[in-house]
């Protein structure tokens, strides 16, 4: 990796601090001048900048689909890391997903925001968690349980360096994801397919329409 794309990177993983010490700063600025316009700053800093600039780096760095490595012993910057590190704040501070999931079709509205492709009428529980938001295709009418797990990307260790696997997690119509239920990336899961308590839908695993997965 050459000096400019060792800088990028650094700067890459400089994101998640620096967008929580401008949510710092703008909340004190806020609290002190009782300022209505800064609440709304503050509440776009959290909710709208970081899908916003992802939408608006993707182009640049985009995401590779399938198999790559990370890190400075690579050739260029990863756009799935740049992703993720956009995406941190909401891993560290899950809460603050969970506060849109209780207004009706607010969370599948954000997750469109990202660029993920959401049906109507999604149950969202409050606990379940999205780690890969702008990769997750879901369909209409789904529940997604309580500690559910959607994740498109997997990571191991190869030749002293960190291998990425990247694919979209997709799931059909009128899919019920149980309790602590886990899909991984590339998983394909059919309209109305049923899957159980605690089950581990593998990457690239393909789970028929109407299927009961255990």
């Amino acid at each position: 990796m050459n000096n400019n794309n060792k800088s990028l990177l650094f700067f890459v993983g400089l994101i998640p601090a620096m967008l929580i010490m401008l949510m710092v700063g703008v909340l004190i600025k806020c609290v002190v001048e009782q300022s209505t316009v800064l609440a709304f700053v503050f509440i776009g800093i959290i909710y709208l900048l970081p899908p916003v600039m992802w939408r608006i780096l993707s182009p640049f760095i985009p995401a590779k689909m399938g198999a790559s490595y990370l890190g400075v012993n690579t050739d260029s910057v990863n756009g799935w890391f740049v992703s993720y590190q956009i995406q941190q704040i909401y891993n560290a501070l899950p809460f603050l997903e969970a506060v849109l999931k209780l207004i009706p079709g607010l969370y599948s509205a954000w997750l469109r925001l990202w660029g993920a492709k959401i049906g109507k009428k999604i149950n969202w529980t409050a606990q379940s968690k999205i780690v890969d938001r702008p990769f997750i295709h879901i369909g209409d009418r789904c529940l997604i349980g309580n500690e559910s797990y959607l994740s498109a990307h997997a990571i191991k260790k190869k030749d002293n360096r960190y291998l990425l696997y990247l694919k979209e997690v997709t799931i059909g119509s009128d899919v019920v994801l149980s309790l602590q239920s886990i899909v991984g990336p590339g998983a394909i899961i059919g309209d109305r397919a049923f899957i159980s308590a605690r089950a581990a839908v593998h990457p690239n695993a393909k789970i028929s329409e109407g299927q009961l997965y255990e």
